[in-house]
C-alpha cells in the first residue's frame, strides 16, 4: 500500500541506437534497495512493446527497446539490462512538475567514455556519486567499478552515449589539492595536449583520484592522483557539435509517447536510421479514452 505522502512518477526510458528495433536488450530490471526512508525494496522486471508493424498482415518482429515504469521520488533506482547495455539512451520523466526526481544507476561491463547531456549540452561530470538535490543531468563516472550514476528530474530528456576513444592513466607524484592548486583537470589537458600534438578538444578527463603509494625514493609522497583520461578519435571530435543537433530532433512529449497507432502497412514502412528513431504517436480512441 502507497504511503499518502509518497510520490510517483513515469519513468521513461529507451535505446536508440540503430538496431533498436531488432536487438533484445530485455527483460530489463529495475530495482531500489530498502533503506532508512524507503523501508520497502522495489523490483520491476520490465518486456519491450508489441511489434511496431504488420508486414501483409504478419507481425513485423521490429520492436521499439522503450520501456516505461512506475518510480517513486526521491528514491536511487539501479537498472540492469539483459544483453549489451545499448550505446545511445535517453531518459526522461513523464509530466513531472516539481523540482524532485530520482537517481539512476547503470552498471557498463567494458571501460566506455560515456557523455551525458541535457538538451543537447553535455554535463559536466561530479568529483562524487550525485544526490536527489542535485541538477538535472548531473552525473558521476566510477571507472574501477564502471558505473554511471546520474539524476533524472522534469520532462527534459537525459543523454546517453557511449563515444570511441583511447582510455589513459596518469599517476603524478601529487596530492588532489596541489594537483587542482596547479590548474586541475584543465591544466592538465593543455600540457598532456601539447606533449602529444593532439588538438586539446579531442581530450576528456574521465576521474581525478588520490591513492596511496608506496615509497621507493625518500623524495616522493606517500600519496599521488590518479587521472583518469581518454583521447577521442578524430571522427568522435568532429561529431560533437553534429550529436547535440541529432539529439534535438528526437523528443519523449507527453504519455502519448507510451503507446502506438495501428501499425502502418508494409509499404509505408519507416526507415530507421542510427539514433534517429521515429517517435511513436498516441492516438486516444486507440485505448478507448484519454488520460
Amino acid at each position: 500500500q502507497c504511503k499518502p505522502t509518497a510520490k510517483h512518477e513515469m519513468l521513461v526510458f529507451e535505446s536508440l541506437d540503430s538496431d533498436t528495433l531488432t536487438r533484445r536488450v530485455q527483460p530489463v530490471v529495475l530495482t531500489a534497495e530498502a533503506d532508512s526512508n524507503f523501508p520497502e525494496p522495489f523490483y520491476n522486471n520490465l518486456n519491450s512493446f508489441e511489434d511496431v508493424r504488420w508486414d501483409q498482415g504478419y507481425t513485423s518482429l521490429k520492436r521499439l527497446s522503450r520501456f516505461p515504469s512506475l518510480v517513486q521520488k526521491g528514491r536511487t533506482y539501479n537498472i540492469s539490462f539483459t544483453g549489451t547495455n545499448p550505446r545511445s539512451m535517453r531518459f526522461a520523466m513523464r509530466d513531472d512538475v516539481d523540482a524532485e526526481g530520482i537517481v539512476v544507476v547503470i552498471r557498463y561491463t567494458n571501460p566506455s567514455l560515456i557523455e551525458v547531456s541535457v538538451n543537447g549540452i553535455p554535463s559536466s561530470a561530479m568529483a562524487n556519486p550525485p544526490n536527489i538535490s542535485d541538477a538535472h543531468g548531473a552525473f558521476h563516472w566510477d571507472n574501477p567499478t564502471r558505473t554511471l550514476t546520474f539524476v533524472v528530474k522534469g520532462t527534459a530528456d537525459v543523454r546517453l552515449r557511449t563515444r570511441d576513444a583511447i582510455l589513459a592513466s596518469a599517476t603524478l607524484v601529487l596530492t588532489n589539492a596541489q594537483f587542482f592548486n596547479l590548474g586541475g583537470t584543465a591544466a592538465f589537458m593543455a600540457r598532456v595536449a601539447f606533449s602529444l600534438s593532439i588538438p586539446i578538444e579531442r581530450f576528456r578527463v574521465v576521474d581525478v583520484v588520490q591513492v596511496n603509494t608506496r615509497r621507493r625514493h625518500r623524495s616522493l609522497l606517500a600519496v599521488s592522483t590518479v587521472v583518469d583520461f581518454s583521447v577521442l578519435s578524430e571522427l568522435e571530435a568532429d561529431e560533437t557539435a553534429m550529436a547535440a543537433i541529432r539529439a534535438s530532433e528526437v523528443n519523449i512529449t507527453g504519455p502519448q509517447a507510451l503507446l502506438a497507432d495501428p501499425p502502418p502497412t508494409a509499404s509505408a514502412a519507416p526507415t530507421y536510421e542510427e539514433e534517429d528513431v521515429t517517435p511513436v504517436t498516441f492516438s486516444p480512441t486507440a485505448v478507448g479514452g484519454t488520460w
